[in-house]
């Protein structure tokens, strides 16, 4: 808790702007964790660069409803909100995911 309370990790918007710091951490940690132990346990990793190229192919619109029937921990379905609201878009748009690995 001591190394969290650090000046240095301090994460609040106004030092960091819109940065998501603890976004690209955790997606640091994870493709590492699937580059290991994740393709022992049947797990699959998209890189966070396929799934942002995979949300701009979509090209997600306001109002669409978007459903992710693998999606792990997310990120795809995450990315594709930022595409809405990076063109200005607003809700309402929906979000849908399913995933099969509970521990996930």
């Amino acid at each position: 808790m001591e190394d969290f309370a650090k000046p240095t990790l301090d994460m609040r918007p106004s030092r960091v702007g819109t940065l998501d710091i603890i976004g690209w951490a955790y997606e640091f940690l994870i493709s590492r964790f699937a580059a290991t132990d994740g393709k022992k346990a049947g797990e699959f990793y998209t890189s966070a660069e396929v799934s942002q190229l995979m949300a701009r192919l979509v090209e997600p619109q306001e109002g669409d409803e978007l459903c992710d029937p693998t999606c792990g921990s997310g990120s795809l379905l995450l990315k594709c909100a930022r595409e809405i609201r990076s063109g200005n878009g607003k809700p309402p748009f929906a979000l849908f995911g399913q995933e099969a690995i509970g521990s996930t």
